[in-house]
């Protein structure tokens, strides 16, 4: 499916609702509640406009002010908006089966990923007994180039689109093992080209390996993927990586049988 930008410049678009979402995006860097001029700091707003937009959201109920701390806080209505997609995407529905199936056998951590922007998001996620990274959720967004799930969307989409995407990647080393460049992120590539799957190796998080699959639309191009999340300590066993391999291949396929 192609998906356009409408152009921001347009007279139909309305920036008070872009004020409003980007509030909210502000949630997103981890902190539970937040003064009104950080909000504003976060949202790139003056305080002014905040406010009101701000007040606009406790309103409608997706954001509460507590009365002593002054501290403003999303509220669980917020979740109204991904259960509305996961209800409305065809994907996760029919993914969802088979990427329950797979975590049942492979005891290990898995997801079904879609790329945003220059992130992947964890559309469904199902963990492992003693799963590592147990703060990422569904809905969860981490740098696409960090990750198996990522590298193999940006693999198998059209060349301009992935190009597109490689464009915009700001390199930062979330660890020691993380890819430093662009050069090196399209070496990466061409090994997954050849290969089929993504293997990323402690780049994200150390002691952590990703695993990764596409998943294709009915004109070859990559639209998601299904992604395990395996300890280095567990991934160390040769026999474990052939039997995750061959899983998260067969798991992704299935899927792409359902588009």
């Amino acid at each position: 499916m192609k998906v356009t930008s409408p152009d921001r410049n347009s007279s139909l678009f309305v920036g008070s609702v872009a004020k409003a979402f980007r509030i909210l995006a502000a949630f997103d860097m981890g902190q539970r509640a937040l003064p009104l001029v950080q909000i504003a700091a976060l949202s790139d707003l003056d305080v002014s406009a905040a406010q009101r937009a701000v007040y606009t959201l406790v309103a409608l109920g997706y954001l509460r002010k507590d009365a002593s701390t002054r501290l403003y806080s999303l509220t669980p209505k917020i979740l109204n908006l991904g259960t509305s997609y996961l209800r409305a995407e065809g994907l996760a529905g029919r993914a969802t089966p088979y990427i329950r199936k797979a975590n049942e056998e492979a005891v290990e951590t898995i997801s079904l990923l879609e790329l945003e922007g220059t992130d992947v998001i964890h559309v469904i996620r199902y963990g492992a007994p003693g799963s590592i990274n147990v703060r990422i959720l569904m809905g969860s967004r981490s740098p696409a180039y960090t990750q198996a799930g990522g590298r193999a969307i940006l693999t198998f989409m059209p060349a301009d689109a992935a190009a597109a995407r490689i464009d915009e990647i700001r390199y930062e080393p979330l660890t020691k093992f993380t890819v430093k460049s662009r050069e090196d992120l399209e070496a990466h590539l061409a090994q997954i080209k050849a290969d089929g799957y993504a293997i990323v190796e402690q780049e994200h998080s150390i002691d952590e390996v990703s695993l990764a699959a596409p998943i294709f639309a009915p004109n070859g191009t990559a639209i998601a993927s299904v992604s395990f999340q395996v300890p280095v300590s567990r991934w160390a066993e040769p026999r474990h990586q052939q039997r995750l391999i061959r899983i998260v291949l067969d798991t992704a396929n299935a899927i792409s049988a359902q588009t």
